[in-house]
């Protein structure tokens, strides 16, 4: 009898426990699921993750809320559990494995690998933590979106506000998110119409309106100084906007593929606008740029179909490979004389009708002007030494071509293919000792170099202009030369002449070069000059001022400034080189009374300036 009192108790157990044995299975396999997407929803910070119960704890919480059980139960109930376990536990710990997983070993990002991709992503600015880009906030139209800045979403207006820079994200792609940081309004992308930005806050993010296309709208504050990467990228309904005056920096692709845009001005203070930054904007007429700016970067206006009015910055240094490139409503363009090199299909498929190329320039790199169908005739200079393949191809109406004859035989074939119409016409250089006449300037050449680094003497000055400006360079045939010399008597007793000025390169007065000029009233320029000769300016007797910044000075010949009754100042300045040889009765017969100099010179110069060696005794000062 007691075995089978036994027996039915344990029998009873067991059969409590199997009751029992359901719900607490239950628990085990979908608690933690229904937790997690709870706590999904609910918590703000997700490095707060879920923590396993043990089953220790598990066993311990069960006893809690079960009736007590007698020894001889437990081993029953354990049984039961294990063999329910065995049979169906294993798949649910499975699903357990994966769904922690899934939550624990999403970021397996090294500290190294992140910085790598904000590098390439997001260049020159903070990204975006990882926590922030994650979280789920209680008000899914607001948060923040930088350090000390936030935002908030109104309607179709997405407000940014607080001080500093904005976080840069990554570019959205579909089905590509793992991993990226996004921006935090990117649900709301197709919904925003207008973005406004506060005063304070330094930067656009980057990526950060990437693909707003019902964007037509934009406020920004007068504290912005740069628009990152992609910032406004693909906002296709973006007409206009006014870049505040303090911005300095516009980065790659900021504005591509604004398919409304159709004109901006670039504030005076930026200095760099990177490439591809307003690629694609096919209904941009006109674009102005800051002065500022030393470089047209890589395909800055790709595919720009409908812009036709864009100069070109004289501090501009390269023009990029398809800066131009598609720009079929530019006709007209002007290359600074500082540009010194171009980027392969440069001005491809533009619609340009002509194209003067600068001295600066030495080679013209392939595809550079290929397709351009308007184009008629092109002037290829002298410094111009090599052609890049397929340079001109396919530029149907090119009749007329102007380049070296020798860079032509290298390569012009190829670089002209498929130019069935045009004619060429090989450039002509001057030979030595041929004389020229240049805007009344008799020039003669004393160095008939090709690379512009030639030089002639002005022989005489046949023009009736009252205020002459020497030039530094003039053309012979298609070369430059640099006027390096006056040559004796050049302006003899010209008496129109009122107002000189010298270019920088000359290096020599001639004797008597100015002589009896009587109504030559002031002199000026001529940083390179060496020598003044003798007699230079005798006999001009309304000549008051004369200043000469030469460095290089050294001689002022005998009687230079004879009989020049108004000329009372001789202003030397800069660190002049000259001797007692160097001024050699200079200044006898003048009225010369003060030569000015730099202070360092003006005790050597008083013991040069004296009567027994310049023939006259003047005052040096400072």
């Amino acid at each position: 009898m007691k075995h089978l009192k036994i027996m039915s108790i344990m029998m009873s157990a067991a059969m409590c426990a199997s009751m029992l044995a359901t719900p607490v299975m239950a628990d085990e396999t979908s608690a933690p699921a229904e937790s997690q997407a709870t706590e999904a929803a609910e918590e703000k910070e997700p490095e707060v993750k879920e923590t396993k119960v043990p089953k220790a704890t598990e066993a311990k919480e069960t006893e809690e809320k079960e009736p007590a059980q007698t020894e001889e139960e437990k081993p029953a109930e354990t049984e039961k559990q294990e063999s329910a376990q065995t049979e169906e536990e294993k798949p649910t710990e499975t699903e357990k494995q994966e769904s922690a997983q899934t939550e624990e070993e999403k970021p397996a990002e090294t500290e190294e690998e992140k910085p790598a991709e904000s590098e390439e992503q997001v260049p020159e600015e903070e990204k975006a933590p990882e926590a922030e880009t994650k979280k789920k906030a209680v008000d899914a139209n607001s948060g923040s979106c930088g350090k000390n800045v936030t935002w908030k979403l109104t309607g179709t207006t997405l407000y940014i506000n607080g001080a500093g820079s904005m976080y840069g994200y990554d570019e959205f792609v579909p089905g590509q998110t793992e991993g990226k940081s996004l921006t935090p309004w990117l649900d709301h992308n197709n919904e925003i119409n207008y973005v406004v930005i506060g005063e304070g806050v330094t930067s656009v993010g980057a990526n950060a309106f990437d693909g707003c296309s019902k964007l037509y709208a934009v406020s920004l504050p007068s504290t912005l100084k740069a628009v990152g990467y992609h910032a406004f990228s693909k906002c296709s309904a973006l007409s206009g906007i006014t870049l505040p005056a303090e911005m300095t920096s516009i980065s790659a692709g900021a504005f591509r593929y604004c398919t409304s845009l159709n004109t901006i001005t670039i504030p005076d203070k930026v200095e760099k606008i990177g490439e591809s930054a307003f690629e694609g904007c096919s209904n941009l007429k006109k674009i102005t740029l800051s002065p500022e700016i030393t470089k047209i970067s890589d395909e800055m206006f790709n595919g720009c179909s409908s812009l036709t009015g864009v100069i070109i910055p004289s501090k501009v240094t390269s023009i990029g490979s398809k800066a131009f490139y598609g720009c079929a409503a530019l006709d007209a363009i002007t290359i600074p004389t500082n540009v010194t090199s171009l980027g392969t299909y440069c001005f491809a498929g533009s619609g340009l009708y002509d194209i003067t190329i600068p001295t600066s320039i030495k080679s013209i790199p392939n595809y550079a002007f290929s397709l351009c169908q308007n184009l008629g005739s092109v002037y290829l200079p002298y410094s111009v030494k090599t052609l890049g393949d397929y340079a001109f191809e396919s530029c149907i109406n090119l009749t007329e071509v102007h380049v070296d004859e020798s860079v032509y035989n290298e390569n012009g074939v190829k670089a002209f293919k498929s130019c069935s119409k045009a004619k060429y016409y090989f450039l002509v250089y001057a030979t030595l000792n041929e004389v020229a006449n240049i805007n009344g300037f008799q020039v003669k050449v004393k160095d008939a170099s090709k690379d512009g680094s030639g030089t002639v003497l002005l022989v005489k000055y046949t023009g009736s202009a009252s205020d002459v400006i020497i030039p530094n360079w003039v053309k012979i045939h298609d070369c430059t030369y640099k006027v390096t010399k006056i040559y004796k008597q050049a302006f003899y007793k010209n008496t129109s002449l009122t107002t000189l000025t010298f270019g920088s390169v000359v290096s020599s007065i001639g004797d008597e070069a100015f002589l009896g000029c009587t109504n030559l009233t002031s002199v000026t320029g001529g940083k390179g000059i060496t020598t003044i000769g003798d007699k230079a300016f005798c006999n001009c007797y309304a000549l008051k001022t004369f200043t000469v910044p030469s460095t290089k000075l050294k001689k002022i010949g005998t009687y230079a400034f004879y009989a020049d009754k108004a000329c009372t100042l001789l202003t030397i300045n800069q660190t002049a080189k000259l001797t007692k040889a160097g001024v050699t009765k200079s200044l006898k017969g003048s009225s010369v009374a003060t030569v000015k100099v730099k202070k360092a010179k003006v005790a050597a110069y008083k013991k040069i300036f004296t009567k027994k060696i310049a023939g006259k005794k003047v005052k040096v000062t400072k």
